[in-house]
């Protein structure tokens, strides 16, 4: 997938309709067991949307619960075939937002 072609965004508010969507007709879908819906993560990081040509086709979410615990909250993408590429592009750009203990 060319870099032009698709874009990585942090999910919020205005784009509720997409995920909800996206969550409800993902061709793979990960949702963490949890007390908190989907949409209940929105505006905690990292939460990311890959858009390709305007159009969500993948989300990860992954924010901490308790603090400095990581866990893959959602991961959806409507990739039909192998859905490794949009999760390796979403994982490398939720790590960038992990404040990692350099002691």
């Amino acid at each position: 997938m060319p870099p032009s072609m698709y874009s990585l965004i942090p999910a919020s508010q205005s784009k509720l309709e997409e995920i909800t969507d996206l969550i409800q007709n993902a061709h793979h879908l990960h949702r963490h067991l949890d007390w908190r819906p989907v949409e209940g993560w929105l505006g905690h990081q990292p939460f990311w949307l890959l858009e390709e040509h305007g159009k969500i086709q993948a989300a990860l979410a992954c924010p901490p619960a308790p603090a400095e615990m990581y866990w893959i909250r959602v991961f959806a993408t409507q990739a039909m075939l192998d859905p490794r590429h949009h999760w390796e592009l979403l994982l490398q750009k939720a790590l960038t937002d992990i404040p990692f203990d350099q002691g």
